[in-house]
């Protein structure tokens, strides 16, 4: 037997991150590290920074010709939330067309910094003119002209706002923008934990016009600003087999902020979320009795006396009381009382079940309204806030059981906060609710408990609205609780903040949104795990990796000849789709638009436009 030979391949080890860096610094590009060195590199700025390689906190741009990082949303939130870094807007002001937003970063240790977020009010001129062959397109004169009435407000709202009537959840109850203070605590949503935390309000913003939009769906809809954002859920990437996935086998976080012209059929809209438990004194059992005293019962007030009443007819909830009031221990009677007979407001009389009072003590009475810190009805919005979680679940029940269905519907009139405390207790137990209506027999107010927190965003769409005076606020989450005719989601607020959070901590890159102003800049696809990354510069013609918006205008390679057809952009969808896809391939949005217009006036077929594509890059 012939002697076997064992031959020991010596794998190379991995650069450390101090050589990746080394070798970063000195070729001032990440395209020229190999796979592995961009794979520790990123890995090494994560850990320098404390942040989660895994939820793709960075991004890679070609700029200037060169690959580098830019800082994602997930980046900016993540590190406010490590370095407990607070944002304020300082000013906002207009000079030679240009508008700037001034915001101030600061730490606990007292660091403060300072940086300008600005826009153009600017845009270029031309004229509409019409080819021989009878198409018209839009030739650009190189002359600026400022922007107006839509336009010029969509380029003021890159913040995210809502019309002046939409309220924010606070500590206090529901708020309008003119009843807020800065620094008072306010409901928000933290995409991480996908929990509700209370959180300062750190600045509040009136713009006295901006185009609105309705979002939503046809029973589920709110009015904002077409940039307004929504927190979404995307479903995570699923492999499907052993093959390459490219770029989405590393799809971003499952949770997110997603602008509302965005949303698409793989969004779920997030509507409500759990919050964090309050830490009020009142117990389970003391928020079920005071449930039913709000919703069933009467507080009596005659000189000094007080006295707390619950009133039931049903015997099963009769049965749910008592016991209830003797675990609390308070001192109570019972009397009970023939009511005989009753008209509906359907108009229908019906016989009434016997009624049967509890009255607790004046003691008992005094001691519980105390103890919750209220007087009445209308301060229960204030108290539900601070409730612990299973608190709030007990008067929940208590509330629904009183004046509830089986179905989740709830109704109150008479009592001017109860309707609003149940709304806040739902909302804090994450859970969605419907459209807000009134009876129409009864006039009362009845709204429902949906099924499902989320809004799935294939049933979403924009629609017009009108102009109208909004307002924002600023919370170190990016988010907030907001009721809008009586619906209630979260959303998003103003997002002029994240050059202030890189500057603070020593990331001096590009921010996620600054990308979409930078002509030459052009996202590039890099694989996280394995450091591959797509052609910087592929051929007109090459397909591979370009996403689905170029994929009619890429498959002229083998496209036949009788396929080839003439005017093919005729069409404003194809026109859009070449822009996107010149652009990646390094073109100004300039260059884009004039040759697009050219190739429309001469009624360039498809294969004539990917052959000019390619002769312009070669000349370049």
């Amino acid at each position: 037997m012939a002697e076997q030979q064992t031959v020991t391949v010596k794998q190379p080890a991995a650069p450390a991150a101090a050589q990746v860096i080394e070798a970063v610094v000195a070729k001032g590009d990440l395209a020229q590290l190999t796979a592995a060195e961009r794979v520790n590199y990123y890995r090494a700025v994560c850990d320098s920074m404390g942040l989660n390689p895994l939820t793709r906190p960075f991004d890679y741009i070609e700029l200037n010709g060169k690959l580098t990082l830019y800082a994602t949303r997930g980046a900016t939130d993540q590190l406010r939330k490590l370095y407990n870094i607070s944002l304020r807007v300082v000013s906002r002001d207009i000079v030679d067309d240009i508008y700037i937003v001034t915001v101030e970063a600061s730490t606990p240790d007292g660091r403060v910094d300072t940086e300008i977020g600005a826009v153009s009010l600017v845009k270029e001129d031309g004229e509409w003119k019409t080819a021989p062959n009878g198409k018209r397109y839009f030739e650009k004169n190189r002359q600026w002209v400022p922007l107006r009435g839509d336009e010029r407000a969509n380029a003021l709202m890159k913040a995210s706002c809502v019309p002046l009537d939409s309220e924010i959840l606070t500590r206090g109850g529901w708020k309008r923008h003119d009843e807020l203070t800065i620094g008072e605590e306010v409901l928000a949503y933290d995409c991480d934990s996908d929990t509700c935390r209370w959180t300062p309000l750190r600045a509040v913003t009136v713009y006295p016009e901006a185009p609105t939009v309705v979002f939503g769906t046809q029973w589920h809809h709110f009015r904002c600003t077409p940039d307004h954002s929504w927190a979404v859920r995307r479903e995570p990437y699923v492999a499907r087999s052993d093959r390459p996935r490219g770029p989405y086998a590393n799809r971003k976080p499952e949770r997110g902020l997603v602008k509302a012209t965005e949303i698409n059929s793989s969004h779920r809209v997030i509507l409500a979320a759990p919050a964090e438990s309050g830490n009020h004194a009142l117990t389970p059992a003391e928020a079920a009795v005071l449930g039913w005293v709000m919703c069933d019962g009467t507080i009596k007030r005659v000189g000094n006396y007080v006295g707390l009443g619950i009133s039931q007819s049903k015997p099963e909830r009769i049965a749910e009381i008592r016991p209830l009031l003797k675990a609390v221990g308070y001192a109570f009677s019972e009397t009970h009382t023939i009511t005989g007979q009753r008209t509906f407001p359907t108009g229908k009389t019906y016989r009434t079940l016997p009624q049967t009072w509890f009255y607790l003590s004046a003691y008992d009475s005094k001691a519980l309204l105390a103890k919750a810190g209220i007087s009445g009805p209308q301060d229960l919005p204030g108290l539900v806030t601070r409730l612990s979680s299973e608190a709030r679940q007990a008067m929940l029940a208590a509330m629904m059981a009183a004046d509830g269905t089986e179905k989740g519907t709830f109704g109150k009139k008479r009592k001017p906060g109860v309707m609003d405390a149940w709304q806040i207790l739902v909302t804090l137990e994450g859970k969605a609710l419907g459209v807000w209506r009134r009876n129409p027999l009864s006039d009362v107010p009845v709204q429902k408990m949906r099924k499902q927190r989320y809004m799935a965003g294939v049933n979403v769409s924009l629609g017009d609205a009108r102009i109208e005076p909004v307002w924002c606020p600023t919370t170190d989450y990016g988010t907030w609780v907001m009721r809008q005719d009586g619906m209630v989601t979260i959303t998003g607020n103003t997002k002029a903040k994240r050059r202030a959070t890189l500057s603070i901590v020593g990331l001096g890159w590009l921010d996620e949104t600054e990308i979409e102003t930078i002509p030459t800049a052009r996202r590039v696809n890099v694989d996280v795990s394995t450091g591959e990354l797509e052609q910087l510069t592929p051929p007109a013609a090459d397909t591979a990796q370009t996403g689905q918006e170029a994929d009619s205008v890429t498959e002229t390679a083998q496209a036949a000849p009788e396929d080839d057809e003439s005017d093919y952009l005729c069409d404003s969808g194809r026109q859009g789709k070449l822009r996107q896809y010149l652009v990646r391939r390094g073109w100004t949005p300039a260059q884009a638009d004039d040759a697009i217009a050219r190739w429309t006036a001469d009624g360039l077929s498809r294969r004539q436009i990917m052959a000019a594509i390619e002769q312009a890059r070669k000349e370049h």
